[in-house]
């Protein structure tokens, strides 16, 4: 009973992580990096899979024989183990390529004391001859791909609902800059500023985004994503004129067709909301 549930509190905790960024609240530096390594373990925890399939299947073979069903668990369970932890130690390295290295540092710590304690619990199991192990074969074979699943469910719903979230919070912004050029006759030249008054209201999306664009403006934000390598940048722009740049470089050497060429983004996108446009970048 205990290995399902502990099995039970990973899954949960790999789903919060998962959609931390896409949640409501204020922004937290550590929520897309985190959200990152828990969607890379729901795909790469299903290396995890041939080995459960094979500890179950032997487990059963041999479970009237105490010798060598403690034989199979040992070398299964240090097995899946090391895997496991690998898979973490890995998940760690993208944390901190995410984060920083202290992010990293942290994940990799908390694999390997995870990791010691399993295989003391596995050769604690043995010495105490208590039998064949088929629940954790069977966690093995059915988590990882439970994990994935519920990933792939809930991605399309939490990017769409943070999108407009983000798109929605944006309405007091976009009112007083129109207030703004109704006094002044004329769009803001900048607002940046260390301080964001705005909110997007989403934990993932750091804030808004201001940037003059001939007689209007591109208002922008940065959406969290599902897809690995993938950047999805927001924009309003009250002409219908949205655009979106990979590099900054591009916007000093090019002009014209030649820059248009250059933008970098995959696919774009109207928004539902009237003047929202979403392009995606590789």
């Amino acid at each position: 009973m205990k290995t399902i549930l502990r099995a039970c509190f990973v899954l949960v905790l790999l789903l919060v992580a998962t959609l931390l960024p896409f949640a409501p609240g204020r922004h937290d530096v550590l929520a897309l990096a985190l959200s990152t390594v828990a969607q890379g373990l729901g795909y790469a925890g299903l290396l995890l899979v041939p080995f459960g399939v094979l500890w179950f299947v032997h487990g059963l073979r041999n479970r009237q024989d105490r010798t060598a069903a403690d034989r199979i668990r040992r070398r299964y369970a240090l097995i899946t183990i090391g895997l496991a932890t690998l898979l973490g130690l890995a998940g760690a390295v993208v944390g901190a390529a995410q984060a920083g290295y202290s992010l990293g540092v942290a994940l990799a710590a908390a694999v390997l004391v995870t990791a010691r304690n399993a295989v003391t619990r596995s050769l604690v199991r043995t010495q105490m001859d208590i039998g064949p192990d088929s629940l954790t074969p069977l966690c093995w074979l059915i988590a990882p791909p439970l994990l994935l699943f519920a990933q792939w469910k809930i991605a399309p719903e939490a990017t769409a609902y943070a999108r407009d979230r983000a798109i929605a919070n944006a309405a007091p912004l976009i009112a007083d800059i129109e207030r703004y050029r109704a006094s002044h006759a004329r769009y803001p030249l900048t607002l940046h500023s260390l301080w964001e008054d705005y909110g997007t209201s989403v934990i993932g999306i750091p804030r808004y985004l201001y940037e003059p664009q001939g007689d209007s403006y591109n208002l922008f934000f940065e959406a969290p994503a599902f897809e690995f390598g993938a950047r999805v940048i927001v924009v309003w722009n009250p002409r219908d004129e949205q655009v979106a740049t990979s590099h900054n470089r591009d916007l000093l050497e090019f002009t014209g067709a030649d820059l248009e060429q250059r933008r970098g983004y995959i696919t774009a996108h109207a928004a539902a909301q009237p003047h929202w446009k979403w392009f995606v970048f590789d």
